[in-house]
């Protein structure tokens, strides 16, 4: 073994690939997943000075909770809506797919307290149609107050700020969306691929908000969504996209969004938290609800941050171990490729670990690179059982 700076032209070609693949990582692919946390930073400031009273009154703002059988979870989160701080009037919508006796019986009591509850359901008998989007359309129709907050049963509102903070952004005329965070519960999964769904659903969420923040907002959280309710009918509502089951939080929100009338809001204190019964289920049906509904969006930022970026890590690696390989004895490629990959890993892991800890209850740090680069495998498993069961997708099926 030894040291020597006379190099085969192969091995400076392998050098130079890894090398452009760890330029175009750390200048075109971290900064997208730290705008993250850069924006939370920003909006955390942004919202403590909401304690200051505005000269003109908040929007009056109507809040629709879609609801399917999940009495306990609503126990737990109306009183964590109709307790917000929110100086202007504001209504609370619970929508019951179907006529579900125990979200009544959990819902009445709170009826009696709160005069801006309502309670309002989806009849038994609708076929071949989104439930939940006649939920929302139902939800929507009913509401008094021209901004409309989107949340579903199974999220927790973590301040009695959010509504001021949200709503605070339609101050602004020319804001008609607020696509808010939302944080994967991952507290409670002791399950086998605990860091994997982790990282998977904070990665998905991360490169739609990244995109938004960048000014192509394409999709959105039904746990944290609000948008001008004339908007929602000069959409004609869920029109486009009836013939599918899913679509009402990135179809929909691509047709509505643009660069100049979203705004994107990751205060702590606005970051909704979804909870999942079974998080191994919840995160293979969402992975493959939105696998489906992504053909029908904008795919260039999509592309860029999942398979372009992906590949450029595949290539980093590749081109790496080549160089050793064909360098042997000499340990300066060696040298070189531990340097570029310190160079790699050192900003990666820092941009996914700041974005963690604003989507998720779980950190990871060490196991980063591991979930970086095996995201590709598993978005191409989920793709390839996604087409299986295309059917399912649609009202028809």
């Amino acid at each position: 073994m030894q040291f020597t700076f006379e190099l085969s032209a192969p091995v400076i070609i392998m050098l130079c690939t890894a090398a452009l693949c760890v330029a175009f990582i750390t200048l075109y692919y971290c900064p997208r997943v730290a705008r993250i946390g850069r924006r939370n930073r920003a909006d955390n400031l942004r919202a403590s000075g909401l304690k200051v009273e505005y000269g003109e009154p908040l929007p009056e703002v109507s809040v629709v909770v879609y609801a399917q059988d999940q009495a306990e979870q609503l126990s737990r989160l109306l009183p964590q809506l109709l307790e917000q701080d929110y100086p202007s009037p504001f209504e609370v919508i619970v929508v019951n797919e179907g006529q579900s006796e125990a979200t009544e019986e959990a819902v009445a009591p709170l009826v009696c307290r709160y005069r801006n509850l309502y309670l309002t359901y989806t009849p038994d008998g609708a076929r071949n149609l989104s439930r939940k989007k006649l939920a929302l359309t139902l939800g929507i129709k009913a509401a008094r107050y021209p901004v409309v907050a989107i949340v579903d049963a199974d999220t927790s509102v973590n301040s009695a700020r959010w509504l001021r903070i949200i709503g605070s952004h339609f101050l602004n005329p020319a804001c008609e969306v607020v696509i808010g965070g939302t944080k994967w519960d991952a507290a409670d999964d002791d399950m086998r691929g605990h860091g994997r769904r982790a990282f998977g659903a904070v990665s998905d969420m991360a490169i739609y908000l990244s995109a938004a923040i960048g000014g192509r907002p394409y999709r959105a959280s039904g746990h944290n969504l609000a948008y001008r309710k004339n908007l929602f009918f000069e959409n004609k509502g869920f029109s486009r996209s009836l013939n599918l089951r899913y679509g009402d939080d990135d179809v929909f929100v691509s047709e509505i969004t643009r660069g100049y009338n979203t705004e994107v809001e990751l205060a702590s204190d606005a970051v909704n938290t979804m909870h999942c019964l079974n998080p191994a289920r919840a995160y293979k049906e969402i992975k493959l609800r939105r696998m489906f509904t992504g053909r029908f969006i904008s795919k260039r930022t999509r592309r860029m941050m999942g398979g372009v970026s992906s590949a450029m890590f595949w290539l980093w690696l590749a081109s790496s171990v080549a160089a050793v390989a064909m360098g042997l004895p000499n340990l300066l490629p060696a040298a070189a490729v531990l340097l570029l990959g310190v160079g790699l890993w050192v900003p990666v892991v820092l941009s996914w670990r700041g974005a963690m800890g604003v989507l998720s209850t779980r950190r990871l740090t060490y196991s980063i690179p591991w979930h970086v680069m095996a995201r590709p495998l598993w978005t191409g498993y989920y793709s390839i059982c996604s087409r299986r069961n295309r059917t399912r997708n649609y009202t028809w099926g």
